[in-house]
């Protein structure tokens, strides 16, 4: 991996939480939007996570193909801050992990579906949260409180628009 050629992606999140992933299929599908554009330089896609996501990872690496480095397993939570900040961004879904990872100064997408990013924001001015506006549905913010069964607030944030998001906060860093 050589600085600033890579994006990091944080697709997991505690276990209890499982409503706010995004899901492998998304990841992938953007991860391989920042590859074949090579956007800010990227050309690898580094998968992290814990035990609960293995087979997220797994799955996007497989859809990634050569460009995927699954490191998910392989690493020691303090083993992240160093790998971030080599990276050119970080793009992840609500969890303690990504919180942690703001401290590297290292752009970040984070993507809220059943939290509200007003709340629950990483901190910095370098990160931003993407969350659907979506006013017809009611249970937008339920932070995981009632059972669901759709995901409509995580489906709805399309691997077009968080790489529209992605595009503008790079060309910000710039």
């Amino acid at each position: 991996l050589k600085e600033g050629e890579f994006a990091v992606m944080l697709p997991g999140c505690q276990a209890a939480g499982y409503l706010k992933r995004w899901g492998a299929e998304r990841y992938a599908a953007l991860g391989q939007k920042l590859v074949e554009t090579n956007l800010g330089g990227i050309k690898k896609i580094v998968i992290v996570g814990g035990p609960d996501e293995i087979e997220d990872c797994r799955a996007i690496a497989e859809l990634c193909g050569d460009y995927a480095v699954n490191l998910c397993g392989k690493t020691a939570l303090l083993d992240l801050p160093p790998l971030c900040a080599a990276a050119r961004c970080i793009v992840g879904n609500d969890t303690g992990t990504a919180h942690m990872l703001t401290m590297t100064g290292t752009p970040m997408l984070a993507l809220f579906g059943p939290t509200d990013p007003r709340r629950a924001k990483p901190i910095g001015r370098h990160v931003i949260a993407l969350q659907v506006d979506i006013a017809d549905m009611p249970c937008l913010n339920c932070h995981c409180k009632a059972p669901c069964d759709h995901q409509s607030c995580m489906k709805a944030i399309t691997p077009e628009r968080a790489f529209v998001e992605i595009m503008a906060m790079l060309r910000d860093v710039n």
